[in-house]
């Protein structure tokens, strides 16, 4: 397996403290570093070497500064071959205060590779779309105890990547013998994070969201069981739940909070098996989401056929029915005057109604209104009786036969028994 270029770094300061001051001064040269030829001090021009190979320049080149690597230790092998024995170093009395050196090389070789530990983002307000989240910065910190860093330069790194001018910045520089397990429970406090207790029981009662995909489901029940582990492996935490536990809990809530029954019938086997891994659930997961979503287009395009179909048939209804439409304005004209018939149809309708409720001696008296005389009721001699209200014989001939609408006597009378009209008199 190729090296990478980090250990072709190590290797190479390791051949380096091993150099005498003529060898460390053509490396020099070699790398055309300024100022090495007043340097006569081999520990210096080490130092002087080193720095230069641990550049940050380097890393951020795609071969992370490989090639440069190989031809400083092909130019190595070539200074090592030409050394020759009677040219070594004049002063025997140097021999002996190389060899204590070879035995504090570890101890300085690890000073010398181990670059400086610095978070990479900065610590704002909790919420912060574009500031570290409290996963991710404990991620570091474990990543900076896993290389060795020691405590305080950890703990100084993390205050240096808090906001500057904030108020936890300046109580945090201004905190004497702060050690890492303080400063994470204070970080904690800061990121407002909830204990192992309020996380497992906010994975026991976990649910996809109705606008969530199966995926984005799955990877928040994962970043959720992570931050129960990660919470409960913490110094000073309450209760402390096994792994194992977190697992069954985890899968549990992902039979029970998918949505889609064909998704969660298919993984049902995978999710009541505690030894599924994360990278299979991925898998399948995605392959069943894939399902549904293929199952739900087949569907959805029956249904828009029908549809659309009976739409068609109902338009050409509506055509037939109405072959014409007018504007919208047209419209609007149409329905005012709708609205105005129908007040008047209402007037017309108070006006017969209240009508039909007048007593019908008014209703005769508007019809046919008197000249001041009382109307006599009968025929002559029902009247002279006194009997005119309850006549039932013809007014004009006194006869029972017939009404005296159909009477056809005439009258022995002339002019007008009534009297002239109220029109008539004025």
């Amino acid at each position: 397996m190729a090296e990478s270029a980090q250990d072709v770094c190590q290797r190479l300061i390791e051949q380096v403290s091993r150099l005498s001051l003529l060898q460390l001064q053509e490396v020099c040269k070699h790398l055309d570093l300024p100022g090495y030829q007043e340097v006569e001090c081999p520990k210096a021009l080490r130092r002087k070497v080193s720095r230069n190979l641990l550049r940050e320049e380097l890393e951020e080149k795609e071969d992370e500064g490989l090639s440069l690597y190989t031809d400083l230790r092909d130019f190595l092998k070539q200074i090592v071959v030409a050394e020759n024995l009677p040219a070594a170093d004049p002063k025997p009395e140097q021999k002996p205060s190389t060899t204590p050196k070879l035995d504090t090389t570890p101890a300085s070789l690890m000073t010398l590779t181990r670059r400086e530990f610095k978070i990479s983002g900065q610590i704002g307000e909790p919420g912060q779309r574009d500031r570290l989240s409290f996963s991710s910065l404990a991620h570091q910190i474990e990543s900076g105890r896993a290389k060795g860093h020691k405590e305080r330069e950890i703990v100084e790194a993390v205050i240096r990547a808090v906001v500057p001018g904030s108020a936890l910045r300046s109580y945090l520089e201004g905190r004497a013998g702060l050690t890492l397990p303080v400063l994470r429970h204070i970080l904690r406090a800061h990121y407002q994070e909830k204990d192992a207790t309020e996380l497992y029981h906010r994975l026991s009662r976990l649910a996809q969201d109705s606008k969530e995909s199966a995926q984005s489901f799955l990877v928040r029940a994962l970043d959720l069981k992570q931050k129960v582990i990660f919470a409960s492996q913490e110094s000073g935490s309450g209760l402390k739940y096994d792994p194992t536990l977190v697992q069954n809990m985890f899968l549990h809530a992902l039979l029970t909070g998918f949505r889609s029954e064909s998704v969660k019938n298919e993984l049902r086997s995978l999710l009541q098996d505690p030894s599924t891994t994360d990278e299979l659930l991925f898998e399948k997961v995605n392959t069943a989401a894939s399902h549904e979503m293929e199952r739900q287009e087949k569907l959805h395009s029956k249904s828009v056929s029908v549809h659309e179909v009976q739409q068609y048939e109902s338009s050409q209804e509506a055509v037939k029915r109405k072959p014409k439409e007018g504007t919208l304005m047209t419209d609007i004209a149409e329905l005012k005057a709708g609205i105005m018939e129908i007040a008047t149809m209402r007037k017309q309708l108070d006006s017969l109604q209240e009508s039909l409720t007048t007593p019908a001696n008014q209703n005769h008296q508007l019809r046919r209104p008197s000249s001041g005389r009382p109307l006599k009721r009968g025929c002559r001699h029902c009247q002279q009786n006194g009997n005119g209200d309850t006549c039932d014989h013809c007014f004009k001939c006194g006869s029972s036969e017939h009404y005296a609408r159909g009477c056809r006597t005439r009258s022995s009378q002339s002019g007008n028994e009534q009297g002239l009209l109220p029109r008539d008199g004025q």
